[in-house]
């Protein structure tokens, strides 16, 4: 359930809504709270329990959904080249984060193209999803940003951290990418603003290998397909994981965006969500003078 939030000052401090027969998510636990009562008075939660007596209060019904506090999106995808003159070098910070643990730096890292944008490497803090196995409604500089519809969930993707990813393009339409990161990156601790990961020192390493199709290079954010393989390393915490995931987008006119995305694997390491997963859907740009801001999505998503 999304509750869409107003202004303190528009709020009636003594406004009372009772949440009935909700799944409950604080958090700050694993397990949901199965059906519970949720009560918010004025601008705060008040209570939390099976059964909540509330004389006066308006009550939602909630039907056996989820109620869960909102989230800040932590994942941005900045990708590569980002049109640079040729030979020219770039130090980027990608993604500058504030939420609840601290302000960070997610990405932080070294940009070189060469021989006429046939070849890329990236060196630094990088984050392996912003170059591996994305499709084209997370493209940073025209649409939504969301984890969920970027990547597959089968692989277990690291966070930010150490890492090289190296680019070739041996033809105009076909390109191979190669990435070795840190096999579990930013730990995300209170205070650690620049966390680099302390795996890849270590020799434990998240490596990718993806080669991809696009009809031209300009093209390659609009219209791509792409098979990655992808191993993780052990490390305390997270077993040994490998698998392959696809993604495919093609832009048709500028404003008809259907896209697939699909992954195996043996299901093994932290982050890895499913042994296999297949997504479809189709994405919609509104031609306006601002239609970057403005996209509609519909996605379905089998997972095993």
């Amino acid at each position: 359930m999304v509750i869409p939030a107003t202004p303190a000052a528009a709020q009636d401090a003594t406004n009372r809504v009772l949440f009935t027969n909700v799944n409950v998510w604080d958090g700050t636990s694993d397990a949901l709270q199965n059906g519970m009562s949720v009560l918010v008075e004025g601008n705060e939660i008040t209570q939390i329990a099976a059964s909540i007596s509330a004389s006066g209060a308006t009550v939602i019904d909630g039907g056996g959904r989820t109620l869960m506090p909102g989230l800040i999106d932590m994942h941005t995808h900045i990708m590569f080249p980002r049109g640079l003159p040729e030979h020219e070098t770039e130090w980027t910070s990608a993604s500058s984060k504030v939420n609840s643990f601290t302000f960070r730096f997610w990405e932080l890292n070294f940009q070189q193209r060469f021989l006429n944008n046939r070849v890329a490497v990236v060196l630094g803090k990088i984050d392996p999803t912003n170059y591996l196995g994305f499709h084209g409604l997370i493209h940073p500089f025209m649409n939504f940003r969301n984890y969920g519809n970027s990547v597959s969930p089968s692989a277990n993707w690291p966070n930010s951290g150490t890492g090289v990813v190296a680019m070739v393009r041996p033809t105009e339409q076909l390109y191979v990418l190669g990435g070795l990161n840190d096999v579990q990156g930013d730990k995300l601790a209170d205070g650690d603003w620049l966390d680099f990961g302390d795996q890849f020192f270590e020799g434990n390493f998240f490596k990718t290998v993806e080669v991809g199709y696009t009809p031209s290079y300009d093209q390659r954010y609009f219209k791509k397909v792409s098979l990655t393989y992808w191993h993780a390393d052990a490390y305390t915490g997270s077993a040994q994981g490998s698998g392959v995931t696809f993604a495919g987008h093609w832009f048709f006119e500028d404003t008809f965006i259907p896209f697939l995305t699909a992954g195996f694997s043996d299901g093994n390491g932290a982050n890895t969500l499913a042994k296999s997963t297949v997504t479809a859907g189709h994405g919609y740009r509104f031609n306006t003078a601002i239609s970057s801001l403005f996209y509609f999505g519909v996605r379905m998503r089998a997972t095993m």
